[in-house]
Order: C-alpha cells, then sequence, then structure tokens
C-alpha cells in the first residue's frame, strides 16, 4: 500500500542520509537520496509512533502499543534483529521521545506532564519533574519508579 500521503513524525539519522518516519501505524526507514525504504516494525496489529533516532545512530525508540498499552520500544536502525520493550508503564499515554546526546537516556512527558527519564540499558525509568506546576509536584525527584 502506497503510504506517502500518510507520513507522521519523522526523524533524521545522524549525518542525515536517512529519515525514519511514521506511516499507518508502521516505522519505515527511508533514504534521502537513494537507497531502498524497509518497514522496520512490520506490526499490523501495533500502532508504532513518534520514533526518534539515536545520536550514535545505532537505535531507534518509539512508542508502541503492540503489548496492550503504549510503551517505547528499542529498535536497532539496521532492522536486523527483533525490538526491545524498554518501559513496563501500564497505562497512560508517552509523548515526543527525546535522547540523551550520549544515547544512554530517553526522556519524555506523559498525560499528567510528568517529566520522566529511561536508562536505554536497564529500562530503569526516574520521574525528573513535572511541567505543571500549578498542580504541585510529588517530591519524589530523582527516585526510581520502575
Amino acid at each position: 500500500m502506497d503510504v506517502s500521503n500518510g507520513i507522521n513524525n519523522a526523524a533524521a539519522a545522524p549525518g542525515g542520509k536517512r529519515v525514519v518516519f511514521e506511516a499507518r501505524g508502521e516505522l519505515f526507514n527511508a533514504p534521502v537520496s537513494e537507497g531502498y525504504t524497509s518497514n522496520l516494525t512490520q506490526s499490523s496489529g501495533a500502532f508504532d509512533r513518534d520514533p526518534a533516532w539515536s545520536p550514535n545512530g545505532q537505535h531507534i525508540a518509539y512508542w508502541s502499543d503492540r503489548s496492550g498499552e503504549y510503551e517505547i520500544w528499542l529498535q536497532p536502525a539496521s532492522g536486523d534483529s527483533e525490538p526491545r520493550q524498554l518501559t513496563e508503564r501500564g497505562e497512560g499515554f508517552g509523548y515526543t521521545l527525546h535522547w540523551s546526546p550520549d544515547s544512554e537516556k530517553l526522556a519524555f512527558i506523559d498525560e499528567t506532564n510528568t517529566i520522566f527519564v529511561v536508562n536505554v540499558e536497564t529500562g530503569t525509568t526516574y520521574e525528573a519533574g513535572n511541567t505543571n506546576w500549578n498542580v504541585g509536584h510529588s517530591g519524589r525527584f530523582g527516585y526510581p519508579i520502575s
């Protein structure tokens, strides 16, 4: 199926030679000029969204509901192995993923405006703050939640 009219949420690879984008709930790794396009996720039963390419170029992180709830998944950029579920948050909704410059952590904001940081190697998730200061904060900043 031609998905070119449904492209959303693109992220460029370091060096800018490739781009990963979301279309119809799948993630595609495409060249900027010449080369082949591959479907990275091939998960017709899930909705994969908001890809973010790691600064070291090795991984693409994204949100997927393949486990039943939206969780962060990590896919090798090469596409040569299966993705790994990084979080086990359960219910809720997370927004745009942001990599640390060393490619060791991911940050995101959830539906409560809470900022979280995830260790990519271990999956440990830390609360880093809250963007909605009118509501107050928990005082738990820096303590693991999973």
